[in-house]
């Protein structure tokens, strides 16, 4: 039995764009909220920084001269750091790596998403895919691991045509889960 979503026959969308380092801030951060190890590094930063805040209110409540734990401003430092710059630093490397591409053009039609750029072209089949991610700029393609390691960026910015922002949505329904 073939437990396959019924396909959807929309005309392919074709999106033109060049990926900017704050395309990759958000799809990164979109991946963070919906994957466990982000979902995890972000409560780890709140209990880090829950914990400062306790210890520098006992040090204050036992008089000036009892500094903070050494150990939680560390973790609040990492902490802060991983869930602030992290994302930020990581995003301006992609787009750096893939600033050599230039113009980037994305077919997405009932076979998967195409992309085309000067330097060289791929094609990735809707199995590589297991759900999208949708921010308000732009739909992000994952991977069907738990940590969405496969990351596909299509701005809604490419999309020249007034539909064709909701005919990539549809096709994206059609062979995607939305989440």
């Amino acid at each position: 039995m073939d437990n396959a979503r019924p396909r959807a026959e929309t005309a392919p969308v074709t999106l033109a764009y060049t990926l900017t380092a704050e395309d990759f801030a958000s799809a990164l951060r979109a991946r963070q909220r919906r994957t466990p190890w982000g979902r995890a590094t972000r409560l780890l930063t709140m209990v880090a920084l829950v914990l400062f805040v306790i210890a520098t209110a006992i040090s204050l409540a036992l008089g000036e001269g009892m500094p903070v734990p050494a150990p939680l401003t560390a973790g609040l430092v990492a902490g802060l750091t991983s869930l602030v710059w992290l994302p930020r630093l990581q995003a301006r490397a992609l787009q750096k790596a893939t600033a050599r591409h230039g113009r980037i053009e994305a077919v997405v039609d009932a076979s998967g998403v195409r992309h085309s750029a000067e330097h060289g072209s791929s094609s990735m089949a809707w199995q590589l895919f297991g759900r999208y991610l949708e921010t308000g700029d732009a739909f992000v393609l994952l991977s069907p691991d738990r940590a969405g390691t496969t990351l596909v960026i299509l701005p809604k910015r490419a999309a020249e045509a007034p539909g064709e922002t909701d005919r990539l949505r549809a096709l994206l329904d059609a062979h995607l889960t939305r989440g």
